[in-house]
């Protein structure tokens, strides 16, 4: 066994003095070593504990401390100065006064478009708390009943086979080569881009709309296709990907962030069309404007659904809106309806082994939903697919749900952070791996299948 070292640490904090907490890696720790401290919390193989007394003012209580996930360059600059430990994207805060200390708008930052400038929500830390840098896998679960009869099944896999890399490359094809940009701040560019995605989803037969709304003296628009559920006051399912794109200004092909999300949006449209499922619950495929400015487009789709206030004209036919009070909920229920979202979801770390989907989500809220993911994936992929899980989210449209506690998951690629093109004009079809991108593709349409059949 290693010796056991006492680690000071300084993080870039900007004050020269400032210390972090002792920390020792897991497999030094002998139990007399965590016997002996008030309390303990670890990270990957890196455990922190509580100071001495005298540990140059650091407090010995474990509620004066909190951790948020994230970049480090997504803290506030008060937050990065109560920073006393960070392993990876886990970061530990001293906050002795409580969160209010901080006097800033971080909390909100889970819901920032933008991961590399945004973090989880911040939590109080507890002794014994167990954080993962490396986000664990999520397990197939033997316990899983799948929700489909033979009948359901058989139609599930015979949809999903219509994904392939072939439809999911060409509908990215189509929308990177047909426009520069997709900057919400380029109204003309915003304007061609919302028409080419109502008529991809016309070409299905769909019923489409246009969800449009104000923001930054700009008119932001969110392109819906709504299919009509056969038992519509059984709630609904939302497939969602942003369209938009950066860098805010010049070239902005967007084709990883988010085309790829995009093309996934449309494949699965198609693959439901072509099929020709009649769904029991009602599904929103929507491409959500103004995700990079702060998840502006998902959060009026979010409010509209909680409120009943979408536009008549994004409901179809004899919804249930038209069916008469006895066929509607009284008040909207959050567990009766789910959200898919797709974001940056066809990059392949070199970092790393096998192609990678992280399941992005709060567990308990969720759970259902990345059960049906992650058993989907077995389904229709092969097993040289790994599916991660990170407990703890921010930063893309499905924090505009879990806010109002719908079940979201976030589907993104592994390994996200390192993805050298992000918000560049770099970020382009070639960066794109067409098998990863119907891999997560498939895993999506397989659970929305089994959640609205």
């Amino acid at each position: 066994m290693r010796s056991i070292h006492l680690i000071v640490l300084s993080f870039g904090i900007s004050l020269a003095s400032h210390v972090g907490l002792p920390s020792v890696h897991s497999e030094a720790v002998a139990a007399k070593t965590l016997k002996s401290t008030k309390w303990w919390a670890q990270v990957d193989d890196k455990v922190f504990y509580a100071p001495p007394s005298s540990f140059l003012g650091l407090s010995q209580n474990v509620s004066d401390y909190y951790y948020v996930m994230g970049s480090k360059a997504g803290l506030s600059e008060k937050m990065k100065d109560s920073v006393v430990g960070s392993h990876g994207r886990v970061h530990i805060m001293h906050l002795p006064r409580g969160v209010s200390m901080l006097q800033t708008g971080s909390v909100g930052r889970a819901s920032s478009g933008d991961r590399r400038s945004s973090h989880s929500a911040i939590k109080q830390l507890t002794s014994g708390t167990m954080l993962n840098d490396q986000f664990p896998s999520y397990p197939l679960k033997s316990s899983y009943v799948h929700p489909l009869d033979a009948v359901g099944q058989a139609a599930e896999k015979a949809a999903v086979a219509h994904i392939t890399s072939a439809s999911t490359m060409d509908y990215l094809q189509k929308l990177t080569s047909g426009f520069k940009t997709r900057s919400f701040s380029n109204p003309d560019a915003s304007d061609k881009v919302e028409h080419f995605l109502q008529n991809q989803f016309s070409t299905l037969g769909m019923h489409t709309c246009f969800h449009t709304f104000d923001y930054d003296n700009n008119k932001l628009t969110n392109v819906i296709a709504h299919v009509q559920g056969t038992e519509p006051a059984s709630g609904s399912a939302i497939v969602g990907a942003h369209y938009d794109s950066r860098p805010f200004d010049g070239d902005a092909p967007g084709a990883e962030d988010n085309g790829s999300g995009v093309a996934a949006l449309l494949a699965m449209a198609q693959a439901l069309s072509v099929s020709k499922i009649a769904p029991k619950k009602s599904v929103y495929f929507v491409a959500f404007a103004g995700e990079e400015p702060g998840l502006v487009g998902s959060e009026h789709f979010a409010a509209a659904m909680k409120e009943g206030s979408l536009p008549a004209s994004c409901k179809s036919s004899g919804s249930f809106l038209q069916l008469g009070k006895k066929h509607a909920p009284a008040t909207f229920e959050p567990k009766m309806h789910n959200a898919i979202i797709m974001d940056e979801i066809g990059w392949a770390s070199p970092k790393l082994s096998k192609h990678t989907i992280n399941l992005e989500s709060y567990d308990g809220v969720s759970t259902t939903l990345m059960d049906h993911l992650r058993m989907s994936c077995a389904t229709h992929n092969s097993a040289d697919i790994d599916v991660v899980h990170n407990a703890h989210p921010f930063g893309s449209d499905h924090m505009s749900f879990l806010n109002d506690n719908m079940a979201s998951v976030l589907t993104i690629n592994g390994d996200d952070e390192a993805y050298p093109h992000y918000h560049q004009s770099t970020d382009t079809i070639e960066n794109v791996n067409g098998d990863l991108m119907a891999s997560v593709t498939k895993m999506n349409m397989g659970a929305l299948l089994r959640l609205v059949m």
